[in-house]
């Protein structure tokens, strides 16, 4: 069916994966975690059976793990702290197991302060899912092929805008962002070894294709237009080879999707 409208805000857009792929913005995971940690000793203490408490077990080796994931996230490897996120993950299955010393409203106030800790690294781990598979062995040493990853694995189109509005808690008071422009001196075509970290932008234009964090040594990967969606709203990208540009901050600050900054794509359906 044909997408209706589909509107673009390039330095919006740009802020948000700069942001959402940072250490900085991870680093809110670990506040919440303190703060899980905190509110579960408090109940612990006031229940013998709740001393039992299966998730306990993980929480101290996430605090010690944390800051070398943090370092090597800093330095671009990513897999570290992916494996961290999928282990603060799982402790929402253990809670539901474990919890049934507490009343409800406790079990409920539990999970709430977990799903909080856990939304920003499962919003870093969604942006940066497929710069990890372009990062692999086999795409950068020639055994496979791009054009194997037919679909986007990340936030596609102008999707990761729609985090202002499910995850505003994530993101400070913005009223205004950078501004972005392309660097056309620092390009890089699909398939080849990207050459320095950042946000990259088609040199065609966004149109419906979301920007891309990439990093340096990657594969770059293709631009994956959004195509048409279906009647459960699911949108439908393919793999199309392009030239990109990387994006940089000119220094100055633009209003936040200023409706003149939008540009409108319909897509034939």
């Amino acid at each position: 069916m044909p997408y209706p409208l589909m509107f673009r805000d390039l330095n919006t857009e740009a802020y948000l994966w700069y942001t959402i792929t940072s250490p900085e913005f991870v680093d809110q995971s670990l506040v919440g975690l303190k703060k899980f940690i905190a509110f579960q000793d408090e109940l612990t203490e006031k229940n013998t059976i709740g001393q039992r408490f299966g998730p306990a077990l993980y929480l101290a080796e996430l605090l010690d793990t944390y800051p070398n994931a943090r370092a090597l996230l800093v330095q671009g490897e990513f897999e570290a702290m992916l494996e961290w996120g999928t282990k603060l993950g799982d402790i929402g299955r253990e809670l539901t197991e474990s919890a049934r010393w507490m009343d409800m409203d406790e079990f409920l106030r539990l999970r709430e302060i977990h799903n909080e800790t856990f939304r920003p690294v499962a919003t870093f781990n969604a942006a940066t899912e497929i710069t990890r598979v372009f990062s692999d062995i086999d795409f950068t040493g020639g055994q496979r092929h791009w054009s194997e990853i037919p679909e986007d694995m990340s936030y596609r189109g102008a999707n990761i805008l729609r985090k202002l509005q499910t995850s505003p808690e994530l993101f400070n008071t913005l009223e205004t962002v950078p501004e972005y422009h392309p660097d056309t001196s620092v390009t890089c075509h699909t398939g080849l070894i990207v050459p320095c970290t950042g946000v990259w932008v088609p040199a065609g234009g966004m149109g419906t294709t979301a920007l891309a964090f990439a990093r340096q040594g990657q594969v770059m990967q293709p631009m994956y237009p959004v195509t048409h969606e279906n009647e459960n709203r699911y949108e439908y990208t393919q793999a199309v080879e392009t030239d990109w540009y990387l994006l940089r901050s000119t220094g100055r600050k633009v209003p936040l999707a200023s409706a003149e900054a939008r540009v409108s794509v319909r897509l034939c359906g």
